[in-house]
């Protein structure tokens, strides 16, 4: 058994003789081929250091984002509402575009609720800065359609009217929604000291709700009561009153887990929007009581404009190509449904 083990012991011994011989050969380097060696594995060690250290401040996976904190919430809410980039370095950032569909129903106390027609939109919006604030500047379009083809309607039907009425009820002229623009100012005065004393600063947060493990839900309950801007004298047949009252009821939906991923400019997020209004002043309703019900749901579309469904983007081109974007200066008033109605009446009767 000996003489099968000692050649093989022989040739191990050779081998780990003949390594050895290669690593002290290799170990005969200059003192200054050390030195520069080494420096330069401090200078690789120090800068990969400096990468890794930067990375964790501007990435860091593990840091939670507090959103009872108003700067960190409405930071969150801009990614979402529209998009940053651009902000960094400039007054401007990039626009962004939600898209909606739903449908509008009737309610009338006392009366079963009817499914009137649906609706389609969009919005294009972008953020301005200045030193106190943050203006979101915003063009939207609600078009009305067929309650069961979904498709985009110039003329109605309104089951409201009866036999009787001096206005023919098969065909009235619809009238679209084209705001521009739908302009809002948020006050965005930081200091240099906000995390030492926040009471200095001015920014306000936006009202949250977590629900579960990653999902949060940025809303706005907003109730409107303001006088109307076209009155029962100018057009009797179309306002129920001199009063208008209303309300939008906003949900933006995202993951917890993009709002604290600082990398994201433009936050993906789904949305939900009721509103309750009045008739539209296009119906012909007069002051009958009563009031319409939007239901709607929708998502930011990441791809812009280009990613709207086909028949919108025809639509816009064709008819109000102005609204492919977002304005890119802040103005007042706003348009709304009420007020654009009134400069379509205004401008025919001029035509007239």
């Amino acid at each position: 058994m000996f003489k099968q083990i000692y050649p093989n012991l022989l040739l191990w011994i050779r081998i780990i003789t003949f390594s050895l011989s290669l690593i002290l050969c290799g170990c005969q380097t200059k003192k200054s081929e050390i030195s520069q060696n080494s420096e330069s594995d401090r200078i690789k060690n120090s800068l990969k250091d400096k990468l890794d250290n930067e990375i964790i401040l501007d990435s860091d996976p593990n840091k939670e984002i507090d959103l009872e904190d108003d700067k960190q919430n409405f930071d969150a809410f801009m990614k979402i509402r529209s998009s940053v980039e651009g902000l960094e370095n400039g007054n401007s950032a990039k626009e962004s575009t939600y898209y909606w569909e739903g449908n509008i129903y009737s309610f009338i106390d006392g009366e079963r609720s009817k499914k009137i027609m649906g609706m389609k939109g969009f919005s294009m919006s972008r953020w301005l800065k200045t030193d106190s604030s943050r203006q979101l500047l915003t063009r939207e379009v609600a078009l009305y359609t067929d309650k069961r083809t979904g498709e985009i309607i110039e003329k109605m039907k309104n089951p409201f009217l009866d036999e009787n009425s001096k206005v023919n009820k098969d065909s009235l002229e619809v009238i679209h929604v084209w705001n521009n623009p739908v302009n809002q100012r948020f006050p965005y005065d930081i200091k240099e000291n906000y995390e030492q004393n926040r009471d200095e600063s001015t920014v306000y947060g936006i009202p949250y709700s977590e629900l579960g493990q990653d999902i949060v839900c940025f809303y706005a309950d907003i109730f409107l009561t303001y006088p109307s801007l076209i009155t029962r004298k100018e057009f009797p047949q179309n306002v129920q009153s001199d009063l208008y009252q209303g309300a939008e009821l906003f949900q933006f939906f995202v993951r917890k887990s993009d709002l604290e991923n600082p990398m994201i400019t433009d936050m993906p997020a789904t949305i939900s929007w009721t509103r309750i209004g009045q008739w539209l002043p296009f119906m012909n309703m007069g002051d009958r009581k009563g009031y319409l019900v939007y239901q709607c749901r929708g998502y930011k579309i990441l791809e812009g404009f280009e990613g709207l469904p086909q028949d919108i983007k025809d639509y816009v081109r064709a008819k109000q190509p102005i609204f492919e974007h977002a304005p890119t200066e802040y103005s007042q008033p706003n348009e709304t449904s009420w007020s654009y109605f009134k400069k379509v009446k205004n401008q025919l009767r001029i035509t007239n």
